[in-house]
């Protein structure tokens, strides 16, 4: 699940599906697609809980998504990581405090933010190449949310 409104939301879209597409033997249905918030994490889970069988994973697009279909899935008693495994991605410091922590692809700010300033530090002292896209990679962190005997 993933909000594709922003660039950001296409990105991870498209290495999920990227993702999907190197390992066949994995078995994705079509991605559920909205914005980044709590509220589409749980309207999410109200739409999968209608399907004949549940999932084995729920892949967030966000962090913020993925707390929003945890408490969802805990409303309607289903168990994680038992039944549905959920993962996020961002990092964010509720990830870690909700229940299951959830697992999660973080982004390193410090690494990133370093980035940006050499960048544009390069630039302030007269750097005129073209723009480039500069990537920093995520962690996994894995926590309970996907793996029962994590943490």
């Amino acid at each position: 699940m993933s909000g594709t409104g922003s660039t950001a939301g296409q990105a991870r879209l498209q290495a999920f599906q990227e993702g999907v597409h190197r390992l066949p033997a994995l078995k994705a249905q079509r991605p559920l697609l909205g914005s980044f918030t709590l509220d589409f994490g749980r309207e999410a889970v109200e739409r999968i809980t209608r399907q004949k069988q549940l999932p084995d994973a729920i892949v967030c697009g966000a962090d913020i998504i993925a707390l929003g279909v945890l408490r969802a899935l805990r409303l309607h008693k289903i168990d994680v990581p038992g039944q549905v495994k959920v993962t996020g991605f961002d990092g964010i410091l509720f990830a870690e405090l909700c229940e299951p922590p959830l697992t999660t692809l973080h982004q390193p700010v410090p690494v990133i933010a370093t980035e940006v300033a050499r960048l544009l530090n390069a630039r302030l002292h007269g750097d005129s190449s073209p723009p480039r896209r500069s990537e920093v990679a995520p962690v996994l962190v894995v926590r309970r949310s996907s793996s029962e005997v994590a943490e």
